[in-house]
């Protein structure tokens, strides 16, 4: 079976299973401990069977730009395609056959089918057909992922949030208790300030984590089964071109009436609802490509500053990894300032839509900057994918500015 190149990946909660999207519109689950073979394969849905109404999903042809494991769960996946359509995947079995269940989260079928099959240049194109997008819409997803689970539970784990970022709108959906859009916000005009800025949007989670307000003698519980202190409310970092959105996730409770099947009657029923809180916008001085959170709390960076304490980090300093087209900056979503920067270019990373650029789908200008899965930010290092750099070790770079003091790592993903 010829699946094309790779066009995405996710790593599960546990480090144990590895989910790839393909530019032929598969989808493979891999179990770590036995790579050899993939656990569940999810293959492109036919014209026929989505106009049927017998099977929902990706075309054949259409790459997977997006995937993410959904909280814990090895075998729930999420994923967005080239042409705007996300889809969630619980990847089951039965008597030992793949029993697959596909729903539509975001995004619809276009009404003439996919477009013409033409072959695609490439790594991995061989004779599979592909599909050549003539240009790029408005309805394309940005970015996509899915509510990680943080180091403490929070009351919002439960619903499976996953966001999306199209050119003119967020979408938060929800997956449990049944799928629900819980928040859509639509782009404003004033918003889109240049004429690239309107295909340049990014996202980032930072999930729950220990409260360091919250008493000591009191400690998160180690079991999300088991009560205990709940952690911060989890946050979402949005940005389209220059500007960035920062949200915040909780729930609340209200009171809903419920009817009884068997008698008629109506009771009032507690149900859980999630509310969305924009915090607060800033703008950075040039469009951002890719944004990652950095904290004490999860070990993502470390900011060499002598006015940047461990201790101020612990008391809830935020800051957020933020790559444009000539640096890599940190920003503190508090102050909403700017405290780093580095010179970098983002030219040199590996972009994921190059390969549009032949059928005119995409402007080249654009397309060697969609280079936001080329960068990756965990613990102590920052992982980047680039084209011309080979590294068979990570390898610190630190910056000459000392004042500024950005110390990180490069390496391969």
């Amino acid at each position: 079976m010829k699946l094309g190149a790779v066009t995405s990946l996710a790593l599960s909660h546990d480090h144990t299973w590895i989910a790839s999207g393909h530019a032929s519109g598969h989808v493979r689950v891999f179990d770590l401990n036995k790579p050899g073979v993939p656990a569940r394969t999810v293959l492109p849905t036919s014209p026929a069977a989505i106009r049927d109404g017998r099977r929902e999903g990706h075309f054949p042809g259409t790459a997977i730009t997006s995937i993410g494991f959904v909280a814990g769960r090895h075998t729930a996946i999420v994923t967005a395609d080239e042409s705007g359509l996300a889809f969630y995947h619980s990847l089951g079995k039965v008597l030992f056959v793949d029993a697959t269940d596909v729903i539509r989260i975001l995004g619809k079928y276009p009404e003439d089918g996919p477009s013409e099959a033409t072959p695609r240049g490439g790594i991995g194109s061989g004779s599979t057909p592909f599909h050549r997008r003539r240009e790029r819409k408005a309805n394309v997803i940005l970015a996509m992922a899915p509510l990680p689970l943080g180091t403490c539970p929070h009351r919002t784990d439960g619903y499976n949030l996953i966001a999306m970022v199209t050119p003119v709108k967020l979408v938060i959906v929800g997956l449990k208790p049944k799928p629900t859009t819980w928040y859509r916000r639509l782009r404003r005009d004033n918003e889109e300030r240049g004429p690239r800025d309107r295909w340049k949007g990014t996202l980032a989670w930072f999930p729950s984590v220990e409260d360091p307000t919250s008493a000591p003698e009191d400690p998160p519980s180690k079991s999300r089964s088991k009560p205990g202190p709940e952690g911060t409310m989890p946050m979402l970092i949005v940005s389209w071109g220059k500007l960035f959105h920062f949200i915040r996730i909780s729930e609340k409770k209200i009171m809903q009436p419920v009817k009884n099947a068997k008698t008629g009657n109506f009771s009032e029923v507690e149900i859980g609802a999630i509310v969305i809180e924009e915090v607060s916008t800033w703008t950075a001085d040039e469009v951002v490509l890719a944004v990652r959170w950095l904290s004490a709390n999860v070990g993502s960076f470390f900011v060499c500053c002598p006015w940047v304490t461990w201790a101020s980090l612990m008391m809830g300093l935020q800051q957020i990894l933020v790559l444009t087209p000539n640096s890599l900056q940190v920003h503190d979503v508090n102050t909403k300032k700017l405290v780093e920067r580095s010179s970098f270019s983002a030219q040199s990373l590996m972009s994921s839509t190059l390969t549009q650029t032949v059928g005119g789908g995409v402007v080249y200008a654009d397309s060697v900057l969609d280079v936001a899965h080329s960068i990756r930010v965990y613990k102590t290092k920052i992982f980047i994918l680039v084209y011309t750099l080979l590294i068979s070790r990570p390898r610190c770079l630190v910056n000459r500015n000392y004042r500024a003091g950005i110390r990180f790592r490069l390496g391969l993903c």
